[in-house]
């Protein structure tokens, strides 16, 4: 099974990381770090490369070109270089949010779940309501087989909520369990929902897992999702408790 997950980019989409922080950029460094946001989103890591080297001429490299030659590091399995770059990042902003995600993702993409728990978890503390590490810390004891403590975790997740955490997370549960028609479905209703921005931080983990397919973007940004399987949004997925019997609808994050 593969173990590799979404490299965070975040660039401007964390509510952590404040898009008005780059507001005293020159004109042409954020069209460079624009760039460079599409050019990874795309997966064109070459592209990628060129607009941050464009970007890092404009101004000197700043915790959002480091982060993402992090990432682009990672997703290469050039880990050492990756944490390297992540602490480089740090050293200018010690709380940025992507490089700090993408230090404690490295260790669950090398399978060391305990490892990537503590450096979540740490996260989760400074800030219980970040539901994309709520549901990291449920997916290292999900894949560590304990589920006992996977059952817990998704009980903390809210619902309803603004992100499709709660969704994913059931998704998991059922494709871990080989329960492939009632994980589909969860993820259908998820996507109906929630559409491609916000879903598209959850889903790749599942894709790597190879669970499910990569979603896409359509035209006019709007998300346009690709079939994952037969099985389409159910009311039966939106109506049920839990897949874990944890969290229920009206229920408010411990």
């Amino acid at each position: 099974m593969l173990t590799r997950f979404l490299l965070l980019l975040a660039l401007l989409a964390s509510p952590l990381c404040a898009a008005d922080s780059l507001k005293d950029y020159p004109i042409e460094y954020r069209k460079a770090l624009a760039e460079m946001a599409k050019a990874f989103n795309d997966r064109d890591f070459e592209r990628t490369l060129v607009a941050i080297d464009k970007a890092d001429q404009i101004v000197p490299p700043t915790v959002h070109t480091l982060n993402t030659r992090a990432a682009i590091m990672i997703e290469r399995h050039q880990w050492d270089e990756g944490i390297k770059l992540c602490r480089q990042a740090l050293k200018i902003d010690p709380r940025y949010y992507p490089s700090r995600f993408n230090l404690a993702e490295i260790p669950l993409m090398q399978s060391k779940y305990a490892e990537a728990r503590e450096l979540f978890q740490k996260m989760l503390d400074e800030n219980p309501r970040d539901e994309l590490v709520q549901f990291r810390v449920f997916l290292t004891y999900l894949l560590e087989k304990n589920d006992t403590a996977a059952r817990e975790a998704l009980g903390k997740i809210k619902f309803p909520s603004d992100t499709p955490a709660y969704y994913y997370a059931n998704a998991a549960w059922e494709f871990a369990h080989a329960n492939e028609s009632e994980g589909a479905a969860w993820v259908a209703r998820g996507d109906w929902i929630f559409g491609y921005d916000k879903i598209v931080n959850f889903s790749e983990s599942l894709v790597q897992l190879g669970w499910i397919e990569r979603p896409v973007r359509g035209e006019s940004d709007k998300a346009v999702l690709k079939p994952r399987a037969s099985v389409e949004p159910t009311k039966a997925a939106e109506e049920k408790p839990g897949a874990l019997g944890a969290a229920k609808p009206g229920d408010a994050a411990k």
